[in-house]
């Protein structure tokens, strides 16, 4: 058997952010290019702009469905929603609470506290960032 070429080619690297290049990396991305999206969440850069996508795309099932859908979100108050808690909290705090696997009563927690105060499908996306603001304040 004739494998001559295979020692030779190599399979290209996958870097690990690849398979996150996927259709929801594109909305995640899309939405934070909102002028108002990127104003509210103070995204002055690319680097900015990319590490919140990969947050965004790292979301646990818990996070998906005690708040995304049970809430009616859209992508841009799940943007403002989630880049909030994501700046509030940091990369390791927000993916052990909202990423897999996640932490199910807290995720639970914060998005019964959300609900108390008003949050939805018709809430304006400034009054998100700043219900966010005031939830992480009083902790409980």
């Amino acid at each position: 058997a004739a494998v001559s070429g295979d020692p030779v080619r190599k399979p290209e690297p996958q870097p690990e952010p690849e398979p996150a290049k996927s259709k929801e990396h594109d909305f995640w991305w899309e939405t934070l290019s909102d002028p108002q999206v990127r104003q509210i969440l103070e995204i002055n850069s690319e680097t900015d702009r990319r590490e919140l996508t990969a947050a965004l795309c790292g979301l646990g099932e818990i996070a998906r469905q005690q708040m995304m859908g049970p809430m009616g979100l859209t992508l841009y108050q799940a943007a403002v929603l989630f880049g909030s808690l994501y700046q509030r909290l940091g990369r390791a705090t927000f993916n052990q609470i909202f990423g897999t696997p996640g932490n199910g009563p807290a995720v639970a927690n914060f998005a019964t506290r959300l609900k108390q105060k008003g949050v939805g499908s018709r809430t304006d996306i400034r009054l998100i960032a700043r219900t966010v603001e005031g939830v992480m304040a009083t902790k409980g």
